[in-house]
C-alpha cells in the first residue's frame, strides 16, 4: 500500500504532467507542492533527495511562469508559499545537512519571489 506522502507525489506529478492548469488544479498547487516537501524530506537518499527538490522546484517555477487568466491569482498563491517558506526551509536544511555525511556541504538558501516562484541553493565547497 503506498504511503499518504507518495499518494500526494503522484498526485503532483499528474498536475505537472498537464500543458495548462485547471482552477482546481491551481488550487491544489500549493497543498500538493507541501506534500511533495514532505516525501522529498523522507527520500533515503540524499542524492535523490537533492535531485528530486531541484525538479520540484522547477516544476513549481514552470506552473507559474504558464499561469492562465481565469486561475487563482499569483498572490494568493504567493501568500500560501510565503506562509509555507519554513516548510521550504526546513526540507533544504535536512537535506543538506544528508549531504554533509558525504560531502562538503558550505552552505544553503531559499528565496520566493514572484513572478518567478521559488529559488533554492545548496552550495559544496571544492
Amino acid at each position: 500500500m503506498d504511503s499518504p506522502d507518495y499518494q500526494m507525489h503522484k498526485k503532483w506529478i499528474g498536475i505537472l504532467e498537464k500543458n495548462t492548469l485547471s482552477g482546481k488544479d491551481a488550487n491544489d498547487v500549493m497543498e500538493v507542492f507541501e506534500g511533495e516537501l514532505r516525501w522529498v524530506k523522507g527520500l533515503d537518499d540524499p542524492w535523490a533527495a537533492y535531485s528530486q527538490l531541484m525538479t520540484d522546484v522547477f516544476l513549481f517555477n514552470r506552473a507559474l511562469a504558464f499561469w492562465k487568466p481565469g486561475l487563482p491569482s499569483r498572490v494568493s498563491i504567493e501568500t500560501k508559499l510565503k506562509n509555507a517558506i519554513n516548510s521550504v526551509l526546513s526540507t533544504v536544511e535536512g537535506i543538506a545537512k544528508n549531504l554533509a555525511k558525504t560531502c562538503k556541504v558550505s552552505g544553503y538558501s531559499v528565496g520566493v519571489g514572484f513572478p518567478m516562484g521559488i529559488s533554492i541553493s545548496i552550495s559544496f565547497a571544492l
